[in-house]
């Protein structure tokens, strides 16, 4: 267990309905404070039917053009009804969005979300 450093937080989605085939983007996260050996983990809640994936997008501007990285890996997919916590390593940019898509269940899905990085 750490005892030095401090967790951050951010709220990403707070019971965001996604309809079937559709999305939805979290606000900014500013992680300029961040090292790239820092962690990174997204906790969420899924109600619903739907099936969810999701994404990070980077800019080097707040408020630039956002863009999946070419080397990224996705957060997440198949994700399901539950709650869970997924670690992930993004690559190294100032600012980032995350992006919860539908990808084909049988309807909407809900979700909550946080991003907790040490």
């Amino acid at each position: 267990m750490e005892i030095d450093g401090f967790l951050w937080t951010y709220d990403l989605f707070s019971a965001e309905e996604i309809a079937l085939s559709a999305d939805a983007l979290s606000e900014v996260c500013d992680v300029r404070g961040k090292a790239p050996n820092d962690r990174f983990v997204l906790h969420y809640t899924v109600t619903g039917t739907g099936v969810l994936r999701i994404i990070y997008l980077t800019a080097y501007h707040y408020g630039g053009t956002y863009v999946t990285p070419s080397a990224a890996l996705e957060v997440g997919s198949g994700i399901l009804v539950g709650s869970d916590f997924i670690e992930f390593s993004p690559i190294l940019a100032p600012f980032i969005k995350f992006q919860a898509l539908e990808t084909g269940g049988a309807a909407s899905a809900t979700i909550t979300a946080h991003l907790l990085t040490k």
